[in-house]
C-alpha cells in the first residue's frame, strides 16, 4: 500500500509492502501527498501525487513504482491536490481552485502528450476534493459540501459532470474511495458521533457499518483483490494504519 507520511521531515509518499520496513518513495521538501484509491497505475507502472510548495501551488507528479525518478506533469501555479489515475492510466482526474473560485472544482485530463490541458467537470458550486474513478472508469467518486458551513457528503458523477449527485449523507461523509465491487464504496462518517468507517453503494440509501471504536477511523481503501480495507486511526497513540479482513460483498 502507498501512504504519506511526516515522520522523516517534511510530508513524504511511502510504500509498504505489509512486510518490511515502510520505504520512502518522494524526497523533495515539497508537502507530498496521494490521493484516494487511483493514486498507482499497474498498467503505467507510476505513482501519481501532488506536490504543494510553500506558497499553496502545486504539482502534479509521477514516479515509477519501483524508483525515484520524478516527472513533472502539471504545475499551473494554482492549489490543487488529489490526482488520481483511471483504470487504464490514459487520463486523470484532480481537485484545483481556479482563480477567483472560492472552493476546490474537479478536472479531468489526458495523461499522455506534450502537455495536460484539464477541463473542469462541471458541477454545482462549492467544494469538490478527492476524487477517484470507479473500476470501470464510467464514474468519479468525490468529497462535496457546499460551502465552508456545510457538512461533507460523498458524491458520484459521469466524467462529463452528468448524473452528478449524492450517494452517501448524513452527518459529515468523507474521504470516499471505491472498492473492487461494482458500486460499493467505502468511506468515513460521523453519523454514529465519532468517525467510522461504512460502505455505500451508489444508487441506493444502503449503509454498511464496519468499525465501532472511540477513535477516528479515516481514510479507508479498498485493496483491489477485496480481501481487506486499510484506513487510518488514533487508536493507539498518534494515527496508524490498520487493516480489517474479510470484507465481502455481493457485487
Amino acid at each position: 500500500l502507498l501512504f504519506t507520511s511526516a515522520a522523516d521531515g517534511s510530508p513524504s509518499i511511502y510504500g509498504f509492502d505489509g512486510i518490511g520496513t515502510p520505504s520512502r518513495r518522494t524526497f523533495s521538501p515539497a508537502d507530498e501527498s496521494t490521493g484516494p484509491t487511483g493514486c498507482w497505475n499497474a498498467a503505467r507502472g507510476l505513482i501519481v501525487y501532488a506536490a504543494t510548495d510553500t506558497s499553496g501551488a502545486g504539482q502534479i507528479r509521477t514516479i515509477p513504482g519501483n524508483g525515484t525518478k520524478v516527472t513533472l506533469l502539471y504545475s499551473p501555479g494554482l492549489p490543487l491536490a488529489f490526482p488520481s489515475w483511471n483504470p487504464p492510466g490514459d487520463s486523470l482526474v484532480f481537485s484545483m481552485k481556479p482563480h477567483g473560485s472560492p472552493g476546490y472544482r474537479l478536472f479531468v485530463s489526458p495523461a499522455e502528450g506534450d502537455s495536460l490541458v484539464p477541463v473542469e467537470v462541471p458541477l454545482p458550486e462549492g467544494d469538490c476534493v478527492r476524487p477517484s474513478y470507479s473500476p470501470e472508469g464510467d464514474l468519479i467518486l468525490f468529497q462535496y459540501r457546499e460551502s465552508a458551513e456545510s457538512r461533507w457528503s460523498v458524491w458520484v458523477t459521469a466524467p462529463d459532470g452528468t448524473g452528478a449527485g449524492p450517494a452517501a449523507s448524513g452527518g459529515n461523509c468523507v474521504h470516499p474511495s471505491w472498492s473492487p465491487y461494482r458500486d460499493w464504496f467505502v468511506f468515513s462518517t460521523d453519523r454514529w458521533g465519532n468517525y467510522e468507517l461504512a460502505a455505500g453503494r451508489v444508487g441506493s440509501d444502503t449503509v454498511i457499518r464496519i468499525t465501532n471504536d472511540p477513535a477516528a477511523d479515516l481514510f479507508p481503501a479498498w485493496n483491489p483483490d477485496s480481501r481487506w480495507i486499510a484506513f487510518s486511526s488514533d487508536r493507539l497513540e498518534g494515527f496508524d494504519i490498520f487493516s480489517i479482513d474479510g470484507i465481502e460483498i455481493s457485487p
